[in-house]
């Protein structure tokens, strides 16, 4: 119930955090992924005085800390009713290290499984060390992917 709240109500964050927690259905696995879940969140409160579900209802890219070394900036969702154009790469495999990416490119948030069956992707861009060199600015979020 807690991770839903950390959450703040976006359906597709629900969905990305599911796959996380369908991996290991342990206690101590969950407990982990709610402190990174938490410490994102606080660090985006810090740098830039919102959560990502904030700023992306508010229309503006968002961040995400993958590790030390990355983050992961991306843009508002968009949807798609073809699939001609679905990105094969998720979300998921990018957070989760399973496929490394650089530079600008498009993944699939979410798939839906109910009529109309839309397709929701993001567009993201993996930045190396922003935080460790301490050049995270709003600007450098908000102008990245555009």
């Amino acid at each position: 119930m807690e991770i839903a709240r950390v959450m703040d109500g976006s359906f597709i964050a629900g969905n990305i955090t599911s796959g996380f927690l369908r991996n290991k259905i342990m206690a101590q696995h969950w407990s982990l992924c709610l402190a990174n879940f938490r410490a994102n969140i606080q660090r985006n409160v810090s740098l830039f005085g919102g959560s990502p579900p904030d700023f992306i209802r508010k229309n503006k890219h968002a961040l995400c800390f993958l590790n030390k070394e990355e983050s992961l900036i991306y843009s508002p969702y968009s949807d798609c009713l073809v699939e001609d154009n679905v990105p094969s790469v998720t979300i998921y495999d990018v957070m989760s290290g399973s496929i490394k990416r650089e530079g600008k490119f498009d993944v699939l948030a979410w798939k839906s499984h109910v009529s109309p069956y839309k397709y929701y992707t993001f567009s993201c861009m993996i930045e190396k060390s922003l935080e460790r060199h301490g050049c995270i600015t709003t600007m450098t979020v908000n102008k990245a992917i555009d």
